[in-house]
């Protein structure tokens, strides 16, 4: 191949590489309304960077940006919504999910959408966000809090009044128990977990489940970085739950 034909061949490769790296890009950048008070403007809403906001004033509208942080907007405001993102750097995969979340939570019927508009029994709601109580069905990956005591919620299947929890790292196990009508159990204090530690939890009907364990400093437990902070420690139930049910407010 000549040697002109070579640096043609090259320069469409990179010039296809840019516009697909643009395209990427551009496909997450653009903006989700987490919460609204401004008329026209309602949860859940997926805008595009180059939208018109107008929030009136004594209204705010919250944002989740393309860096997956948070931010209130407080009117008046009239303006595109790329100045509001300018200068964040946005973060693809987490803003991705967090679109997956806004659009299967329209479509769920059984989620907190269901139960706000039939009004079903308590005990099937859906889980609320915690950094301290742990579904003793969970799996995967938990982010605590700092200092916190934790608590253990029962089974949904009544019947299984108790659970071992076992250390994986040194092997100590204690079993937890909840009394008739208990609904939660505190987490044995010596066994209290650190930041990366795995602990087996067994249920007398299951086999046993490994759940890892990434605690959250105090000053990271508010804010306008909790979505970023969940994903980043792959506390990705918990960050599910907490978009979930700040939509269906």
């Amino acid at each position: 191949m000549r040697p002109n034909h070579v640096k043609s061949s090259i320069y469409a490769l990179l010039g296809a590489l840019a516009l697909n790296l643009l395209v990427v890009t551009h496909a997450y950048a653009d903006i989700i309304i987490l919460s609204s008070g401004a008329p026209g403007l309602k949860s859940g809403q997926i805008l595009k960077d180059n939208s018109r906001l107008k929030i009136p004033a004594g209204k705010s509208v919250q944002l989740i940006l393309p860096s997956g942080a948070t931010k209130t907007l407080k009117g008046p405001f009239d303006g595109n919504l790329s100045k509001i993102s300018k200068g964040e750097k946005s973060d693809a995969g987490l803003f991705k999910r967090l679109v997956d979340v806004v659009k299967n939570n329209r479509k769920d019927d059984s989620g907190f959408a269901a139960v706000r508009r039939v009004g079903r029994p308590s005990a099937m709601r859906p889980p609320e966000f915690s950094w301290t109580s742990i579904p003793a069905e969970t799996t995967g990956t938990f982010c605590f809090a700092e200092g916190e005591q934790l608590i253990l919620l029962r089974p949904r299947n009544l019947t299984q009044n108790k659970m071992t929890l076992r250390h994986t790292a040194s092997d100590k196990s204690v079993t937890v128990s909840w009394g008739e009508g208990q609904k939660t159990a505190l987490w044995p204090d010596r066994l209290h977990p650190t930041d990366k530690s795995s602990y087996g939890f067994l249920l007398t009907d299951r086999t046993e489940r490994t759940v890892n364990f990434r605690m959250v400093e105090r000053a990271m437990l508010g804010g306008d970085d909790i979505l970023r902070t969940l994903h980043r420690r792959g506390c990705q139930k918990q960050l599910v739950t907490w978009l979930r049910q700040r939509l269906n407010q």
